[in-house]
């Protein structure tokens, strides 16, 4: 699936690097909010469900291979995250959905 496929599906807010959203590919998901675990636990070519917004989000995205971040809950997402995102070119997205409720919508189809 694609990165706009799922957002599409999901009817997200696109807030980065929205030209990304064609070719990216997702492959897996994973829901976490501490950053060392994320490190440690999330799969390359994840979609990454997440509240928190710092620009460390991007940093952990880029290390483990994340190919896109979906803010849950409308959280507000600091300025500096969304420029290091598109520097990144790291799709991120949002909802007003809980993590839970996102991740129950999600069809890979695999």
């Amino acid at each position: 699936m694609t990165v706009k496929e799922l957002q599409q599906q999901l009817d997200l807010e696109i807030l980065a690097a929205e030209k990304e959203i064609e070719a990216t590919v997702i492959n897996d998901v994973y829901i976490g909010d501490m950053l060392s675990w994320v490190i440690g636990n999330a799969e390359a070519e994840s979609v990454w469900i997440t509240i928190q917004t710092n620009v460390n989000v991007v940093a952990v995205a880029v290390m483990v291979g994340i190919n896109c971040i979906i803010i849950a809950e409308n959280a507000h997402v600091d300025p500096d995250t969304l420029l290091k995102a598109e520097e990144e070119k790291i799709p991120v997205l949002r909802s007003e959905l809980t993590a839970y409720q996102i991740a129950k919508r999600i069809d890979l189809g695999n």
